[in-house]
């Protein structure tokens, strides 16, 4: 009978000229098999009793948030904290090795949005802030857009020290916001963000272009914009035309662009005292934000693992606020639980979170050889 490659291959690893295993490698398969199982087991406990940690430190903080208002709340605020806490812990994963912080905080970012129904509470594959485009008339949504980062703006710098006339001033701006325009189209972007102010002429340009502006951007939220979306940003308009070779490279994306518009509330500490006037009350009118209407920017999308959001709704800002800190703390400490538990030999580290020993099974740990 002549062997088959693979029963010479195994019978020189192995040792033996029997086409069986030996016994002993059966034996020290079996208990590996069951030690993994034990391990497993342990690993599950470790889970839900992290789980039962979580939720009994976030009833504790929302029995005093209900003291603070001196009344019970009818939503449901501890499951819709532990849903989000977990979903972002479970999601976002720090890289040390391009120099993130162990802190999963910095990276998970909370929004609170006033108003509506505490059901519309969710987590965001990508990031949110409150901006509005700069022109009516652009588009609020698109698929896979392509983004642009510039921390400058796109206006013309008129200089004091010359005397001109009006109309060659209002040429050379012109002229000047064309030749701009025309560098940023040639990167085919769908959405800019911009650090500062965008011209009237240049809004007019980039909507003829298709292409979606936003100014204003404070420099921390467009560092965020950039680690979600992969975008680089641009310091100024003189770096475009140098960038459009590396038009992949400067550009970033996500799967989905959604501008969405949201009632405002009417701003909390603001009153106005009725005045009787003929034997009727003058309306009570409040200060309202943006002109009744606050639009929101939606990146969805991107990898999982460098961050999200989470949207905060159903009660007022002031509310929302104390949610927020509530939030923020879950998440920290679902993080780290989640960390502990990753390590199901840690049997003290289980002691330490349960507060029992009674729960844990007496299982020697695997020696490894």
């Amino acid at each position: 009978m002549i062997d088959s490659p693979e029963a010479c291959l195994r019978r020189r690893l192995l040792g033996t000229s029997s086409f069986v295993a030996p016994i002993s490698l059966l034996n020290a398969t079996s208990r590996n098999q069951e030690s993994r199982a034990e391990l497993l087991h342990i690993a599950d406990l470790l889970r839900q009793s992290a789980i039962l940690r979580l939720e009994s430190m976030v009833q504790g903080l929302l029995s005093e948030y209900d003291r603070a208002y001196e009344r019970p709340h009818e939503q449901n605020w501890g499951a819709i904290i532990l849903r989000l806490a977990q979903e972002a812990s479970d999601t976002v994963t720090p890289n040390v090795r391009i120099a993130d912080t162990m802190d999963i905080r910095p990276y998970v970012k909370i929004k609170v949005i006033p108003g509506g129904s505490y059901l519309e509470c969710r987590y965001v594959d990508g990031i949110v802030f409150s901006k509005g485009v700069v022109h009516k008339k652009m588009r609020k949504s698109a698929c896979s857009p392509r983004i642009l980062l510039l921390s400058g703006g796109v206006d013309f710098q008129r200089t004091h020290s010359k005397l001109a006339t009006f109309t060659t001033l209002l040429e050379q701006e012109q002229k000047y916001t064309e030749i701009i325009v025309e560098k940023i189209i040639r990167l085919q972007p769908d959405l800019m963000c911009v650090g500062s102010s965008i011209s009237r002429q240049a809004q007019e340009y980039l909507n003829q272009h298709d292409v979606v502006a936003v100014q204003h951007v404070k420099p921390r939220l467009m560092k965020q914009i950039a680690r979600m979306t992969g975008a680089a940003i641009v310091p100024s308009t003189d770096y475009v035309t140098s960038m459009s070779d590396y038009r992949d490279i400067a550009l970033g994306t996500c799967q989905h662009l959604q501008i969405t518009t949201y009632p405002s509330v009417p701003l909390e500490g603001y009153h106005v005292k009725s005045i009787p006037k003929l034997n009727h009350v003058q309306p009570h009118y409040k200060r309202m934000r943006g002109h009744g209407y606050v639009s929101y920017v939606y990146l969805s999308g991107s990898p999982r693992f460098l961050g999200c959001t989470l949207i905060l709704r159903g009660a007022r800002k002031s509310e929302l606020k104390k949610i927020k800190r509530i939030v923020g703390f879950a998440v920290f400490v679902a993080y780290h639980l989640r960390s502990g538990t990753d390590h199901p030999s840690s049997l003290h580290l289980y002691q330490l979170i349960s507060g029992t020993e009674q729960l844990i099974p007496e299982v020697p740990l695997p020696v490894n050889s």
